[in-house]
């Protein structure tokens, strides 16, 4: 149950972010959407039976009949365009057949078939290691991550991050290690080419110097834009379960933009710019990092 509340707080204090704001209230709304449509039919027929049956009274005019004949309608309107949003949905996800690496064998990564969700690879996979460098306080490190779709729309995403920093000689050039931890999984909400998103909810656990544990939650962003190019954005929030940071549910925020190259038919190159925002140990840093990815 406190891990439900930590879960629930922590969602309500990212949609203060205005840039989360728009992605999770659609998200919110997409799901709801289909629950309570019914009700919400009822409710209006309930309300058009009641003005019908209720007369109005003499100098008290009323427009109940109409606001329910226009909720009616609006509620019509929801009812198609989520019909319209799900089929989008089923058809891009469970209809997906996967290059065996972006731009390998044909010009679009993701293709789709349209008999009876006979995909030839409705999965995929990406094994990831790059370093990186912050300039500010000369922190170096290596990122290892495995991600991807291991049926049509959910795959697991772990990674590994270590953090190692040369101190000034003023503390002794003191080195020190911290390590991070990731592991859970991701569900994709839009599966385009051009436009691919999914979200990331993952348990993490940092060590080394410092041990603490807590949850990440997240989007990667990615498009295939034209061979041999690709783009992704991954940003997370994370927050911890201690007592003195019990209600500070974004303590660590980390942005990762990078451009990749595909360099043959399975690897592909890349650079990225880093952001990191670490409230917890109130340092705010940007970096840069490179890497290779194998696609599989």
């Amino acid at each position: 149950m406190k891990l439900l509340i930590f879960l629930f707080h922590f969602i309500i204090a990212l949609m203060k972010k205005k840039f989360l704001s728009l992605l999770f209230l659609s998200i919110f709304a997409f799901s709801l959407t289909a629950q309570n449509l019914s009700l919400y039919e009822k409710n209006n027929f309930a309300q058009i039976q009641l003005t019908a049956e209720k007369p109005n009274r003499p100098g008290n005019p009323t427009n109940s009949s109409n606001d329910a004949e226009n909720n009616t309608l609006a509620g019509i309107f929801f009812e198609i365009l989520f019909d319209i949003c799900d089929q989008i949905w089923i058809f891009s996800h469970m209809n997906a057949d996967y290059d065996i690496a972006p731009y390998a064998t044909r010009p679009k990564y993701i293709d789709y078939k349209a008999e009876d969700w006979q995909a030839e690879k409705f999965y995929r996979y990406t094994l990831e290691t790059g370093t990186f460098f912050f300039l500010q306080d000369l922190t170096i490190g290596n990122e290892s991550r495995i991600e991807g779709i291991t049926y049509k729309f959910f795959g697991p995403v772990f990674e590994n991050t270590l953090f190692t920093s040369f101190r000034s000689m003023s503390e002794n050039s003191n080195i020190w290690l911290i390590g991070n931890l990731r592991l859970g999984g991701a569900i994709n909400l839009v599966n385009f080419n051009l436009f691919n998103v999914a979200l990331n909810i993952q348990w993490t656990h940092w060590y080394g110097q410092k041990i603490i544990d807590g949850m990440n939650l997240g989007f990667i962003l990615r498009s295939y834009l034209i061979k041999p190019v690709l783009l992704e954005w991954r940003v997370t929030w994370q927050s911890f379960m201690t007592e003195e940071n019990y209600n500070d549910f974004s303590a660590y925020f980390e942005s990762h933009l990078e451009l990749g190259i595909m360099v043959d038919k399975r690897t592909e190159i890349y650079a990225a710019w880093k952001y990191v925002n670490d409230r917890y140990n109130e340092n705010i840093k940007n970096g840069v990092s490179s890497g290779v990815k194998f696609h599989f």
